[in-house]
């Protein structure tokens, strides 16, 4: 496995709740070590592109769910993509969202195929088919996580 990184750096911004993204994500496990890895140190986020089938894929799993192939290689992803869904909370469905509320989470289909879910960042009226960027947020632990912005002109 390889890392592809022609892909510039995504901005970091500080998550603007409270807790620790640590106490709400799964655990890190070898096969997830470089995602996350690169999210933290990099600012970059991988995808997990299969050798056999060329499709890329995310959550991070050890064989791909198109051809059932165990060979891939990470690329970076560009990091736009279009809102396929959303839904705003009203009340926070977890504490660390609670100064937040109300506050938007959406499915976005990232360029390269997969779908990822995150907060939406700084998009009061979502619509549905919105170009999107990815924004990280560097939680108080120091974790990094996806969350999407409005793409700008010619993202």
């Amino acid at each position: 496995m390889r890392s592809s990184m022609a892909v510039d750096a995504h901005t970091v911004s500080e998550f603007p709740g409270t807790g620790a993204a640590s106490d709400l994500m799964p655990s890190r496990t070898d096969d997830t070590e470089a995602f996350y890895s690169a999210l933290d140190n990099d600012g970059r986020l991988l995808l997990q592109l299969c050798r056999a089938c060329n499709r890329h894929r995310t959550p991070t799993v050890p064989v791909c769910p198109h051809c059932g192939a165990r060979e891939f290689t990470w690329t970076a992803a560009a990091g736009t993509g279009r809102l396929y869904s959303w839904v705003r909370y009203h009340r926070p469905y977890l504490s660390p969202f609670a100064s937040l509320t109300p506050y938007s989470v959406g499915l976005v289909e990232l360029a390269e195929g997969p779908r990822m879910f995150g907060r939406l960042v700084g998009i009061p009226s979502p619509v549905i088919g919105m170009r999107v960027r990815t924004v990280l947020e560097r939680w108080s632990d120091g974790v990094v996580v996806p969350a999407f912005g409005a793409a700008e002109e010619g993202e």
